[in-house]
């Protein structure tokens, strides 16, 4: 993508500099560079690419949207006519409108609007429905309150994929892990398979992390479910379609709980 990027570029600076004053170029031929600014973007994006997956991500759309507004070859290079009738002719069919683009705009314009997250009922965390991903309401409007009703900052051992959501849900709370891949040292995330899994190791760890709650996603992790459910020191205290939260059998919130 990087070549084909560099290749549009060079095409493009080739085709602006052809017959224009300000272009530099020898014998073979002027370019006209396009601005350092666009340059200067695509290289620190595709360096990012390089070194990240979040960078990966983001460099077809960068790439994409400078190579674009790269500016366009002048009609003079384009077409050789240094000016006539022609070209003012086809600037004005360019430029006319058109009763089916102005249809079609309007038909996109009204969808727009009536897929405003504005017209969709409220879930339980306050959030319209249907508008997010890996954002499960229930359970962050229920660890709201079981957050309220703790001394101190709850801490939450959570899926990695709710991470965020929580964080943003329930600000007061401490989760594990979140969408910041980057920030989270190798050792933890070797724990977080491990618990998600649900194996022989998951019970011990969550011992050693000492979390308030267990956030279980279903059905992704329904083996972590079924470990917490073997053992006595957990105890299940709300579950939805979503998934389940879980804390010490020992502690007030799981005192009198149903079983999952």
């Amino acid at each position: 993508s990087v070549v084909a990027v560099v290749a549009f570029v060079a095409w493009r600076a080739r085709r602006s500099g052809a017959g224009r004053a300000g272009a530099v170029g020898g014998a073979g031929g002027r370019w006209a560079l396009p601005p350092w600014p666009a340059l200067l973007t695509l290289i620190l994006f595709a360096l990012l690419g390089a070194a990240t997956g979040r960078g990966l991500a983001w460099w077809p759309l960068v790439a994409v949207f400078v190579c674009v507004c790269l500016p366009a070859p002048t009609p003079d290079a384009a077409t050789g006519i240094t000016g006539g009738n022609e070209v003012r002719s086809r600037a004005r069919r360019r430029d006319q409108g058109s009763p089916l683009n102005a249809f079609v705009a309007g038909i996109v314009i009204l969808a727009g609007i009536a897929l405003l997250p504005m017209w969709r009922p409220l879930g339980l965390a306050g959030v319209p429905n249907g508008v997010l991903s890996y954002a499960p309401q229930g359970i962050a409007q229920r660890l709201a309150l079981f957050n309220n009703l703790n001394s101190h900052a709850a801490t939450v051992w959570n899926p990695q994929v709710w991470g965020s959501w929580l964080e943003f849900a329930v600000p007061g709370e401490l989760v594990a892990v979140d969408s910041r891949i980057e920030l989270f040292p190798t050792p933890i995330w070797d724990d977080v398979d491990k618990v998600s899994s649900g194996g022989p190791d998951a019970i011990p760890i969550l011992d050693r992390y000492d979390p308030d709650f267990v956030v279980v996603e279903r059905p992704d992790q329904g083996a972590l479910e079924d470990a917490l459910g073997s053992t006595s020191a957990w105890a299940c205290i709300y579950q939805d379609v979503d998934g389940s939260i879980w804390a010490r059998s020992d502690t007030v919130l799981a005192r009198g709980a149903l079983a999952c």
